[in-house]
């Protein structure tokens, strides 16, 4: 019974790995190979499938069950691999199963794997977006501070006036300041509909 546990663990695992990561990874890694003990189980580079290789016993499919038996030496089934899963958000995966010829290893390969749909986000409204704009403008006040009160004295001084002044201390200290996210914040705000 621990074999059975080990195995569907490893399938079960296999399907979760094929349901969240991105298919044709660059750069992927080489195969990764995990020992049991009764079986030795192989991850390929892309996690499309994975290689199952018992050292006792061997492999039996199971076409009207929809699954591979695993048999021991005296012919007793021992364990059974559904190749119909569900995952855990309910989707239903199918599994195809290639056996070797001495029933030694099978390879397992999802047929019809979905990406999971991202959950789309709402857009913000005006107000929120204003909201999120004076937040962050008050949070960014005391970093920005010196550089608005500096373009209003030199603005007072200059033919620019102090408006300007103040306006172009602003914009460089809230550009400045917290890499700019209140900047972003007023840009967001403005272009909300």
């Amino acid at each position: 019974m621990r074999k059975v546990t080990t195995l569907l663990g490893l399938l079960a695992a296999f399907v979760v790995a094929l349901l969240l990561v991105p298919v044709g990874t660059a750069g992927a890694s080489p195969v990764r190979s995990v020992n049991t003990g009764a079986s030795n189980v192989e991850i390929a580079p892309n996690g499309e499938s994975i290689t199952v290789t018992l050292r006792d016993g061997k492999f039996v499919p199971n076409q009207a069950a929809n699954e591979v038996r695993v048999v021991n030496a005296r012919g007793q089934v021992t364990e059974t691999v559904p190749l119909t899963l569900k995952s855990a958000n309910g989707q239903v995966v199918h599994v195809a199963s290639a056996l070797s010829a001495d029933g030694k290893s099978a390879k397992f390969t999802a047929l019809d794997r979905q990406p999971v749909a991202k959950k789309k986000s709402k857009r913000m409204t005006k107000e929120q977006a204003y909201m999120k704009m004076m937040y962050q403008l008050n949070k960014d006040w005391p970093c920005a501070a010196p550089y608005v009160i500096g373009g209003l004295i030199i603005g007072f001084f200059v033919i620019v006036g102090w408006i300007i002044g103040g306006l172009i201390g602003a914009y460089i200290g809230y550009t400045t300041c917290n890499h700019g996210a209140a900047w972003r914040a007023a840009v967001n705000w403005w272009n909300t509909p």
